[in-house]
């Protein structure tokens, strides 16, 4: 899900110079899309500690001091067993005050250039069209039986199966020529997409990662699956907040000093919504309820339909397509990601790798606040990389922007073998 970070900031001119190349690497099938830093045992611990910790505060109504603070955030990272958790908790002071006038000035400006609402509260002329009811529809998710859902995900495979065969076929055009063949295909591509966002959430994520295999599929089905990438329905607030309120074990008017009631994102697994923290500016980053059934009971199917497209692919594009083993990725990738607390220990990692660069920046993660279903996190306003005129707004060098992110990738992938997999117009 995009969730508002920040990529590239200040103006450091400094040239990386990866040396360590013969460190450990790592896969992207494992480590960099959902590495568990601690063992499983030490994230137990920790998740149980922070859980109680944060149920006794809250409910006994009583503030902590400074001194209790300070203990209970040593103890914290000696459960973690990680580095760099202890070191983003070290910078909150006992009061949990780390901004500056400075600081939340540059924030102001960047928020204010780069505001963007999502797609589903837009109106008026801009507005973006998507065929599809809204994030309503999804609730049926949770009481689906495995033959209702199968049903309806092998009525769309066919029908697409028929749709492209049918496009194929020179006697359904009355004169078959490449104008006419590349309407067609940009019209079963729309109807793709918006097929994709009536199934839910499985195969949105899916369709996310087709959305820039320009090596796999033709220009049209790419440009349509990437609007995939930031046009996702939300679900209703009220859901989210009875799972903030759930997993942090006490009413989120106990924990947070406000919680914004409508999210500023929403995502194929989940929404976003901002919220202040002991005088901090947070996001809280809630999960779509029911994934783990909806998983199960879809990636059952795509398993039977990817080894039916691997029968069926004729592969006259002359493009090497083995969609098993794209299934086994996407299956590996889908379940590591709705355990938000090894997406918090991978941000950690990256912030640790990225200590002494000044231009990139990762948002602090709020530890006694994050669980496998909710993950909060400090909000760091950002400009996609791709709003020319919102960078130029700022006086950003572009071409310094442009340098700052093949050296931080040559970093990522050289000097730790460990790099973000997902970027999706990335922020700067």
């Amino acid at each position: 899900m995009a969730t508002p970070t920040t990529a590239a900031a200040s103006c450091s001119s400094s040239f990386l110079s990866p040396s360590t190349v013969s460190k450990r690497r790592v896969s992207l099938s494992g480590r960099s899309c959902g590495l568990n830093l601690c063992s499983r045992r030490s994230v137990q611990l920790s998740y149980s500690y922070r859980s109680l910790r944060l149920r006794t505060r809250v409910r006994a109504g009583k503030e902590e001091s400074a001194g209790a603070v300070i203990e209970e955030r040593e103890l914290l990272r000696k459960l973690n067993g990680n580095g760099a958790a202890g070191g983003s908790a070290g910078k909150y002071g006992g009061n949990g005050s780390l901004s500056n006038t400075a600081e939340d000035g540059r924030k102001k400006r960047i928020e204010e250039v780069g505001k963007e609402d999502a797609w589903f509260k837009r109106s008026g002329p801009g507005e973006v069209e998507v065929s599809v009811a809204p994030g309503g529809r999804w609730n049926r998710f949770k009481t689906y039986s495995t033959i209702q859902r199968t049903v309806e995900i092998w009525g769309s495979v066919f029908t697409f199966v028929f749709k492209a065969w049918l496009n194929s076929q020179k006697f359904s055009y009355r004169g078959m020529t490449e104008e006419k063949k590349v309407v067609r295909r940009k019209a079963l591509a729309k109807w793709l997409k918006d097929t994709i966002l009536r199934l839910g959430p499985t195969f949105i994520k899916i369709g996310q990662q087709f959305s820039t295999r320009v090596d796999i599929l033709a220009q049209e089905y790419v440009d349509q699956l990437s609007e995939l990438q930031d046009q996702v329905p939300p679900f209703p607030s009220e859901t989210a907040l009875s799972i903030v309120e759930e997993e942090l074990g006490a009413p989120v008017e106990d924990v947070f000093e406000r919680f914004d009631f409508e999210p500023i994102a929403a995502a194929s697994l989940g929404q976003v919504h901002r919220a202040r923290l002991k005088g901090q500016e947070v996001v809280i980053k809630v999960q779509r309820p029911g994934l783990k059934d909806l998983f199960d009971i879809d990636l059952k199917n795509l398993r039977v339909i990817a080894e039916y497209l691997q029968k069926i692919d004729p592969k006259s594009d002359g493009a090497k397509r083995d969609w098993v083993a794209i299934y086994d990725e996407c299956a590996s990738v889908l379940y590591q990601e709705i355990d938000y607390t090894k997406e918090a220990e991978n941000s950690e990692l990256f912030a640790s790798n990225f200590k002494d660069m000044d231009y990139v920046k990762v948002p602090n993660i709020y530890w006694e606040y994050t669980t496998p279903q909710v993950l909060t996190m400090e909000y760091v306003p950002g400009i996609k990389i791709n709003k020319v005129e919102a960078l130029d707004k700022l006086g950003l060098d572009r071409k310094r922007l442009g340098r700052y992110a093949v050296e931080s990738y040559l970093e990522q992938i050289l000097s730790h073998g460990f790099f973000h997999a997902d970027p999706v117009s990335s922020f700067t």
